[in-house]
């Protein structure tokens, strides 16, 4: 098991992966870190269950998107609060099946690997960014982003599958720009 020191000094390695994944979940900046913070004191509190420390990253991921899954699905409950008059008319069920299922395949987005591949997956799918933006955004070529694009997308769709998830039902969910900052 890893001390505190070994254990912070290896979290700290994969901060900005992590800030980023927390980000992508939470829809901003301050959410996200604070987040990330108490992600990784769970972590910690928790390392005993960390089964090897070649799967450190993994299993702080995961951990990381738990806790903002945590955060949304607390947040989701809040929210049903609000008198019905002054929210959207929507079906709540429907509200919600819609809602799971986003979660649900930006989780799948954001566990495949190598991360290069969830990069472009979330910036072209959920931040609607064009390859060029892409490119520049990664550093890489055009030609690059196309092709960890077109290999991300064969994991996206195995996983998909995998997890029950038609691309009829993928359809049905709307834009994933859509989650989690506008959801209501």
């Amino acid at each position: 098991m890893l001390n505190k020191e070994d254990f912070f000094n290896e979290a700290l390695k994969y901060k900005m992966a992590l800030l980023k994944i927390a980000n992508l979940k939470m829809g901003n900046s301050f959410d996200a870190e604070d987040a990330l913070e108490e992600a990784m004191l769970r972590a910690y509190d928790n390392r005993s269950k960390l089964r090897s420390e070649d799967l450190f990253y993994p299993w702080l991921k995961r951990i990381v998107i738990n806790y903002c899954n945590d955060l949304y699905r607390n947040n989701e409950r809040a929210e049903r609060l609000i008198p019905q008059n002054s929210r959207e008319s929507e079906d709540p069920e429907k509200k919600f099946v819609k809602n799971s299922a986003r979660e649900e395949i930006l989780d799948m987005m954001l566990t495949i690997e190598p991360d290069e591949y969830a990069e472009v997956l979330i910036l072209y799918f959920y931040r609607k960014f064009s390859y060029e933006s892409i490119a520049i955004e990664t550093g890489v070529s055009v030609g690059t982003v196309k092709s960890r694009l077109s290999r991300a997308k064969e994991l996206l769709a195995r996983n998909m599958r995998e997890n029950g998830i038609t691309f009829e039902e993928a359809s049905l969910i709307g834009s994933l720009s859509k989650w989690p900052d506008t959801v209501t």
